[in-house]
């Protein structure tokens, strides 16, 4: 059944109506529902095969024509990663795997999944002066210069002569300047280390979009190509400060004469990261300006400003816990009819703290998440507060697979509604996805999303299935 009507919600968020009502209780239902495919999806998972027996020994020569090898030199990290653990299910006692998983989570910047792997190796050779010295180098990125310290003592008294030895001395032996002078020079970007690049492109499907903006909506479908392309230059990156200067730029195309939906996004920021410790964990404290504009069918559709805060805390390896304050100052081009009443001009703020929890050395990831959210329009029909949250889980599978899947609510009121009935809503968001990582930083990635939306105001109500494919390129 189609149906037309008068669409109060943003033309980037359309909300077509639904053929039926719904109630509170269809969404309890659905998520319960959707909650259960997303664990039995991931549950039913298959393990990897069996390995064979290990060889006593890795020759450098395997070690050099390895897959992990091979993406570790062309920076290829997460790559590297995959290769490296499936080396070392073979050849579990070599000190070189567990450094080379250990860098390769290091240049990443995921010092404490780095840690665990110096850790793991120590264990199984104590003395290893390469693993002590790359941990010391892994343990000034994190903030804890007292424990580098100590492993930079024990590589100078293990192998003086080394190469390691003699520059853990000099470290030592100067520790005002040099200190300095090393974390300067361990954490100083050059050439292709300074930026970052990712292309994408793809294609979806919707079979829920609005028939034109600011007007009426019915329930057609319409598929889209889009392409996206983001990057990162490494401004300032010193043993505790950090300076990122990041931007994105993202175009759609719709088919079936939906020119007016088709969508071209703009941002750029400015980030910077302060690292150190919060009772002995390794922390992070993150502040970013943002600016993004958005044009629908290259006409201006919106610009905002934005300021957000997080802090980040590990105070073990298997858990991370964060908390973040945004505020935006978004300016639409049009107000509407009235702008008392239909304008969407507002100073949103959203608090949203998390934790993430790790499994099978960081192979699962579990993250839960609250957020509040008030947005001050300058219209009262867009004027809200509303309380969320959402469950997201992401194992890494053999062969460069990764399976994720998320499931979020959202209750929302709009106090100041000028309609024939207060507004409320009630938003169900379930979504599932597939990626599959290849050589050369090549990414192929088939997703899923389902969105249900009940309101108080029945034209109000609808439900979308949202499918896409896309491609990505790292640089």
């Amino acid at each position: 059944m189609r149906c037309i009507r008068r669409g109060y919600a943003s033309p980037m968020r359309p909300t077509p109506c639904a053929a039926e009502r719904s109630t509170p209780a269809r969404v309890s239902r659905a998520l319960l529902a959707g909650i259960s495919l997303i664990l039995a999806s991931l549950a039913a998972t298959p393990p990897p095969p069996a390995m064979a027996q290990a060889p006593a020994a890795l020759s450098k020569d395997e070690f050099l024509s390895s897959a992990g090898a091979i993406a570790f030199r062309a920076k290829d990290y997460p790559a590297a990663i995959q290769g490296f653990r499936a080396l070392l299910s073979r050849y579990p006692d070599t000190p070189l795997l567990y450094r080379y998983l250990g860098l390769s989570h290091y240049r990443l910047r995921q010092f404490s999944a780095a840690a665990g792997w110096y850790d793991r190796g120590l264990r199984r050779a104590p003395r290893d002066v390469s693993l002590l010295f790359f941990s010391a180098q892994n343990l000034f990125a994190a903030g804890d210069e007292r424990s580098a310290l100590r492993r930079l003592l024990l590589v100078a008294r293990l192998a003086p002569e080394s190469a390691y030895g003699q520059r853990a001395r000099r470290v030592l032996a100067q520790r005002a300047d040099d200190l300095k002078a090393l974390a300067a020079e361990r954490r100083k970007p050059s050439g292709r280390d300074r930026w970052s690049a990712v292309a994408r492109l793809g294609v979806a499907y919707d079979d829920n979009v609005a028939a034109q903006p600011d007007s009426f909506t019915g329930d057609a479908d319409a598929f889209r190509i889009f392409q996206q392309l983001s990057g990162r230059y490494t401004l300032l990156q010193g043993a505790r400060l950090g300076l990122t200067a990041d931007g994105s730029g993202y175009l759609s195309q719709h088919t079936d004469n939906f020119d007016e939906l088709n969508l071209g996004s703009l941002d750029a920021g400015l980030t910077a990261r302060l690292r150190g410790t919060l009772l002995g964990a390794p922390s992070a404290l993150a502040l970013r300006y943002g600016f993004d504009v958005d044009y629908l069918d290259a006409d201006l559709f919106s610009q905002a400003h934005a300021l957000s805060a997080r802090y980040a805390v590990a105070p073990r390896d298997w858990v991370t816990l964060s908390a973040e304050y945004r505020a935006s100052f978004k300016d639409f081009d049009f107000d509407g009819f009235d702008p008392s009443i239909a304008s969407r001009d507002a100073v949103t703020q959203r608090v949203s703290p998390q934790a993430t929890f790790y499994f099978d050395d960081r192979q699962v990831a579990l993250t839960l998440r609250y957020a509040f959210e008030d947005n001050a329009a300058r219209g009262d029909n867009f004027d809200y507060r509303q309380h969320g949250g959402d469950v997201s889980l992401s194992v890494e599978l053999p062969a460069g697979f990764r399976l994720d899947g998320s499931a979020g609510y959202a209750h929302t009121e709009y106090d100041a509604f000028r309609g024939p009935v207060a507004r409320q809503t009630e938003r169900l968001d379930l979504s599932v996805g597939l990626e599959r990582r290849f050589d050369h930083g090549l990414t192929a990635r088939l997703g899923y999303r389902y969105l249900l939306e009940d309101s108080s105001i029945e034209v109000l109500e609808y439900d979308r299935h949202l499918a896409s494919f896309s491609l990505s390129k790292r640089f």
